[in-house]
């Protein structure tokens, strides 16, 4: 039996907060327990959510670019690797569940990306992905106004070089092997307005059901679903 829904936690950090959304989600489309299984998370950063994946029994392995120094505690793996080599350094079919949040926009070779995202991934395995949505709300506001977008830079200086909006994202995951199960927003309300109250937060995230593509942040969980040839 599949466990029910981990939790979406009101929190004053924001991060957590997210991390707590893209659990729910990927649980939701789970067949089977996440406990015991092997998760790879790309771009890391601190570890912060691999040591929530450990709190929920998952094995987690995180990579970014950061010194080996930032394992400070046995309860993940991490290997320090420039993910925008293109390469993933681990074996074929490795891990039930790779998670990308707010990295993809960040990776020049996406094509490349997603396949070796494909490559380490079990058949049937799951691949949640979030970026910041280029068709966000205020992007729709702030352009006929004449105002730059959000989430575009015209000098490199956070490196977002590929913008992406919900039909895009769709559609080169697609393009790769990988059959979408959920699309979502993350919320669709300001963070600090859903912070005030849980009533808020409800509603933030009712929307972003039902209206991605207004949302500053999409979060994606897409199935491998065709037999690697590796």
């Amino acid at each position: 039996m599949r466990e029910e829904p981990l939790f979406v936690s009101m929190t004053m950090d924001y991060n957590l907060y997210r991390f707590g959304r893209v659990l729910e989600a990927v649980n939701s489309k789970s067949n089977s327990s996440l406990k015991g299984k092997q998760w790879l998370d790309l771009g890391c950063h601190n570890g912060t959510f691999a040591r929530l994946l450990f709190e929920h029994g998952v094995f987690a392995t995180g990579v970014d670019v950061y010194s080996l120094e930032l394992k400070t505690e046995n309860t993940w793996e991490y290997v320090q690797h420039d993910l925008d080599t293109g390469i993933i350094p681990f074996a074929n079919q490795t891990f039930d569940i790779v998670s990308a949040m707010e990295i993809i926009e960040h990776i020049t070779d996406t094509d490349k990306f997603l396949d070796e995202i494909f490559r380490v991934l079990k058949p049937d395995g799951l691949l949640v992905i979030t970026t910041p949505n280029i068709c966000m709300l205020k992007n729709r506001l702030r352009v006929p106004l004449g105002m730059y977008p959000y989430g575009c830079e015209y000098r490199n200086l956070i490196h977002h070089v590929r913008p992406y909006n919900l039909a895009c994202l769709s559609s080169h995951l697609k393009g790769h092997g990988f059959r979408i199960v959920l699309s979502r927003g993350e919320n669709l309300l300001p963070h600090k307005l859903v912070i005030l109250a849980s009533c808020f937060m409800k509603i933030s995230e009712l929307l972003s059901e039902f209206f991605p593509s207004l949302c500053s942040n999409l979060v994606v969980v897409c199935v491998k679903h065709k037999m690697d040839s590796v």
